[in-house]
């Protein structure tokens, strides 16, 4: 050996799930040559009894006596590993020649922290196939929280599937692979539903099987799926091929109209009554239901005329103009909402999307919404009061369809809903009917022409905006002075081309007159004769006002 090493390892206790209600397994965890290890000391605890600082379970603070048993029991444990891995470290201080077998000192890590895990993984392989319920359920339990939304249609789900298992092959792991996976899926897309006599829409497929390998691939992570067991399984696709958004095809916009039908309606419940006028309210408003709860929780400030606030998918401020309606709302629960007494968001959610229906079907919303929804590989139209396609979010949908329709722009709408991009609003959100856009378009070339009067020009444009308009515009006019610009140039240069010449002309007619002056003058005393000056001089008299 020709290096020096210090078997100065650090060894720690952690829990497995720190943030877990049920008591949790604690792990010994060590650093052996810069790769961490971990093993299962076999006792668990509660995360509320775990002093991590002291590495120890808690005995006091009017524990219970059997809580009191059980993490005694735990610090037992943590003494007698503590004691076996400085035994371990004198066992390798005298069998220096283990220290360059790795993977040996690994094993024996293992086997003094937790001498009977080997022993216990063994026998499992020997026993009979691990049902697929039992695994998924654990790995439920451990790794997701009950009261989360979601996670109990996670577990209705996952259920559904071992059911379906258990008639299909046996409720075992070894039966969960991706052909069988695929087979699931296509009882789901051919089985009855209560919304179709044909087989369930894909997003409900998508999101079962979303669920179902949201379980697969954490019990693979977590050892729980043997790895050695249907190898890949977790990488399963849907094999259904998207052929349009469903989620859109049941979204729509309400009419100012229907909104005021829906705030006007009257016996209902208390709650009822406070979720239709936070369904108005968030009309209003524009924001997401989660958000609406965070301003009900007094989670905003209030600036000049406006809500600002974070918006709680994005985390981007939003700032949301102040109406009338909305101050209307604002002071009639100036106390607080029944409603928020509820302790979860998420059933405070579920309330709304259930109840919200049955409200607008006492307000008379009973409009026929056409839609298309797919099933397998086809797409069906289907057709449906919009009361019973109603949730909360169909508010949101309607806040920025009547904005767009009052004219503001998308620039304007964002700042108050928070979005990143125009094309998310034109895409998902803006539900503006044919007349809406004939009615924009009139309104644009009205614009277009008044434009046109005080500019005194003629069709800037009606494709434009007005921005455009305008720099048209000036890019017109900037041609014809430059147009203008060339012409008196050209001009200008004639004139002084003329200029020249005149000047030659008036020189050569003076220098002529002068000579001929002279000739006159002197031409008796050389012996010239009258004719013979004009021979020799040939000038034409008439010809000097030459151009």
């Amino acid at each position: 050996m020709d290096e020096q090493i210090f078997l100065d390892w650090q060894l720690h206790f952690n829990l497995r799930r720190p943030n877990s209600r049920r008591a949790t397994l604690i792990y010994a965890v060590a650093t052996l040559w810069g790769q961490q290890i971990k093993v299962s000391t076999g006792v668990k605890v509660y995360a509320a009894h775990w002093d991590k600082d002291k590495q120890i379970a808690r005995m006091s603070g009017g524990l219970s006596s059997l809580d009191s048993q059980n993490n005694a029991i735990v610090n037992i444990k943590i003494m007698e590993v503590a004691v076996q891995i400085e035994r371990l470290k004198q066992y390798l201080c005298e069998h220096v020649e283990l220290l360059t077998d790795e993977a040996k000192v690994k094993s024996l890590f293992v086997d003094y922290v937790n001498p009977t895990i080997k022993k216990t993984m063994a026998a499992k392989k020997n026993t009979t196939p691990l049902r697929a319920t039992a695994v998924f359920t654990k790995v439920m339990s451990e790794h997701w929280n009950y009261e989360k939304q979601g996670t109990r249609q996670k577990i209705a789900t996952v259920r559904e599937f071992c059911k379906w298992l258990e008639i299909n092959g046996g409720d075992t792991l070894e039966n969960v692979s991706k052909k069988t996976l695929a087979l699931y899926e296509r009882h789901l897309n051919t089985t009855p539903t209560t919304r179709s006599k044909i087989g369930a829409e894909y997003k409900t497929v998508k999101t079962k099987i979303g669920h179902i390998m949201s379980v697969i691939r954490k019990a693979k992570k977590f050892e729980d799926f043997p790895n050695d067991i249907n190898v890949g399984v977790e990488n399963y696709e849907l094999q259904t091929k998207k052929l349009k958004d469903d989620d859109l095809s049941r979204s729509f916009a309400m009419t100012y109209e229907e909104v005021e039908q829906l705030y006007a309606c009257q016996g209902l419940s208390d709650i009822d009554t406070e979720i239709k006028d936070l369904f108005v309210f968030q009309c209003e408003m524009g924001q997401r239901i989660s958000t609406m709860l965070l301003w009900l929780k007094g989670e905003y400030r209030e600036d000049n005329g406006f809500f600002d606030m974070i918006s709680t998918k994005t985390s981007k401020e939003v700032s949301i103009p102040i109406t009338a309606r909305i101050r209307e709302i604002q002071e009639k629960y100036k106390n607080g909402m029944k409603l928020m007494g509820k302790k979860k968001e998420a059933t405070i959610v579920n309330i709304i999307d259930r109840n919200i229906k049955k409200i607008a079907e006492a307000a008379g919303l009973t409009r026929l919404y056409t839609y298309q929804s797919q099933i397998g590989d086809e797409t069906y139209d289907e057709t449906e009061p919009i009361c019973d396609l109603m949730r909360s979010h169909i508010a949101r949908h309607t806040f920025i369809t009547q904005r767009l329709r009052e004219g503001w722009t998308k620039d304007e709408i964002k700042i108050v809903t928070g979005h990143e991009s125009d094309d998310m609003i034109d895409r998902v959100y803006a539900h503006l009917t044919k007349e809406d856009k004939k009615r924009q378009l009139v309104e644009r070339i009205n614009k277009v022409e008044e434009t046109d009067k005080c500019s005194g020009t003629v069709n800037v444009g009606l494709g434009c905006s007005d921005t455009q308009i305008l720099l048209n515009e000036v890019k017109r006019q900037a041609v014809d002075i430059h147009k203008k610009e060339q012409t008196i140039q050209k001009q200008a240069e004639h004139f002084r081309q003329l200029s020249d010449i005149n000047a030659v002309v008036r020189q050569h007619d003076e220098y002529t007159t002068d000579r001929f002056q002279e000739l006159v003058e002197y031409g008796s005393l050389s012996g010239f004769d009258d004719n013979e000056v004009d021979d020799d001089f040939d000038v034409d008299l008439s010809d000097r006002g030459l151009k």
